[in-house]
């Protein structure tokens, strides 16, 4: 899990064809929305819709072959970063 605003990098070097996760928002008191994104090579590979506490985990399969370096992005949805606890589910490189 991770709080936004919030970023990762990881260097791939070209070396996986998918990346696939479930993305959602932890239980909190207070609604507050947040946004996924997945960038390769500095490029938008994926963008969720809005996401607030009431909302079902979002399956997702990006294609990242022959990127060489993966960001996952979490965003505060436009509306300040308080209650924007974020998770990323299972998330998996596959070659």
């Amino acid at each position: 899990g991770t709080h936004a605003a919030s970023s990762t990098t990881y260097k791939t070097n070209g070396l996986y064809s998918r990346f696939t996760a479930s993305v959602g928002k932890t239980e909190v008191p207070v609604d507050g929305l947040i946004q996924f994104k997945i960038m390769g090579d500095d490029k938008v590979l994926y963008e969720s819709k809005l996401i607030g506490v009431q909302s079902d985990p979002e399956p997702i399969t990006v294609n990242i072959s022959g990127v060489q370096k993966l960001t996952l992005v979490v965003t505060d949805g436009g509306d300040d970063i308080h209650y924007d606890h974020a998770v990323w589910i299972e998330p998996m490189l596959w070659k």
